[in-house]
């Protein structure tokens, strides 16, 4: 299982866990990271065959190395995931959690990449 962990101190990793046993593959900081009193913040992570993309509220935050994860499973999102970082009586709210599946067609010699028109340019949807 992989997973994609932020602290409400600006930390993150994206983690491995194989057999039971957690081993980092990348971390960094998230210098845009909103903590004060009814602040939110917007994860956005976006995965295409062995590569991925990290962004927090718009801003990119790095590649992932995302190869050996299966092609299909479970998503979740979770609170709490390291010891002693909680705040006792406060709660960590999720909203509008959303999974989209690309769908890329195959093409070229790559078994992934985006939708794209016939000039090259990335076709692009507004969501409301």
């Amino acid at each position: 299982m992989h997973a994609i962990r932020v602290t409400s101190g600006g930390k993150w990793d994206h983690s491995v866990d194989i057999e039971k046993k957690w081993s980092s593959l990348e971390e960094g900081k998230v210098s845009n990271l909103r903590t004060g009193a009814n602040q939110s913040n917007h994860l956005r992570i976006i995965i295409l065959g062995d590569s991925g993309a990290f962004y927090v509220n718009g801003q990119f935050i790095s590649s992932l190395d995302t190869s050996g994860i299966p092609l299909k499973g479970d998503v979740c999102v979770a609170t709490g995931t390291y010891n002693n970082n909680e705040i006792k009586g406060e709660v960590t709210r999720f909203k509008d959690f959303t999974v989209w599946s690309l769908d890329t067609p195959i093409f070229g010699p790559s078994k992934s990449g985006l939708r794209h028109k016939e000039d090259g340019s990335i076709k692009t949807f507004k969501v409301a």
